[in-house]
């Protein structure tokens, strides 16, 4: 369960995990189930590449209630970056930062509560 609280303004909060395995080039998807509450925050994910260039992927708005698989590519595609090559291309191994990330939509406040379970790495061969 996660819980959350922005006020107005630019405000973001991420579940990180401090101890990130390094994913190879086969590493694709990043799956997980969700228990949304409706409430509209943007649901977020975070990783880094070898080279320090940051990716943040986006699931879109969390404007459903109940539970929703969710995914996000990491491949590089479709998500904002910084840092690092800064080129939009993923250099290999990532490191998978913040598997959630919950951001505040247009700087308007919101507040509720998500479930998060069974997050899955996908892997290609």
């Amino acid at each position: 369960r996660i819980d959350y609280e922005f006020g107005v303004g630019w405000r973001y909060g991420m579940v990180r995990d401090v101890r990130a395995l390094p994913w190879g080039s086969g590493a694709r998807t990043l799956g997980m189930w969700v228990y949304g509450d409706g409430n509209g925050a943007e649901l977020r994910m975070r990783f880094t590449d070898k080279s320090g260039q940051t990716f943040q992927p986006d699931a879109g708005p969390i404007d459903w209630r109940g539970w929703k698989y969710v995914t996000y590519s990491l491949r590089g595609d479709a998500a904002g970056r910084w840092g690092g090559m800064n080129d939009g291309i993923v250099y290999w191994p990532i490191r998978i930062d913040a598997p959630v990330l919950i951001d505040n939509p247009g700087g308007r406040g919101v507040k509720g509560n998500i479930y998060v379970a069974a997050p899955v790495v996908m892997v290609e061969e």
